[in-house]
């Protein structure tokens, strides 16, 4: 049996989180290390946790999720991405590209979606 892969997740919205949370949880290859609201906190929770996969919304309080995402690499060269997003912003998506993030994901995001992204996420977490 492999390893549970980490995941750490970033967004605003609490019931979303919680959302997402749930998705994760029923793959059966995740366990989520923590959850925040805010950028500056995943920061912090990244270099705690360690995690293999961060889920993040773009637009944040404290620290927006792409400059996070930058931090955390930073820290955990290893660490790859899933961002969320609420716009439809070619240079969202340009920056996301260029932080090894492995799906960009405009919302609403249905859960089949989702977990299509955890699924394909999974895959190059395994090849890497």
């Amino acid at each position: 049996m492999k390893n549970m892969a980490k995941v750490l997740l970033a967004d605003a919205n609490e019931e979303f989180r919680a959302l997402l949370a749930g998705a994760i949880g029923k793959t059966g290859e995740f366990t989520v290390v923590g959850s925040t609201g805010d950028g500056l906190e995943a920061l912090r929770l990244c270099e705690e946790q360690e995690p293999d996969l961060i889920v993040s919304d773009i637009r944040m309080p404290l620290m927006d999720g792409l400059t996070m995402l930058a931090k955390a690499e930073k820290v955990l060269p290893t660490v790859r991405s899933i961002i969320l997003s609420g716009y439809d912003e070619f240079e969202f998506a340009r920056q996301a590209v260029s932080l090894h993030c492995l799906g960009y994901l405009l919302k609403p995001i249905s859960a089949a979606e989702f977990t299509e992204a955890l699924t394909d996420a999974r895959k190059k977490l395994d090849e890497d």
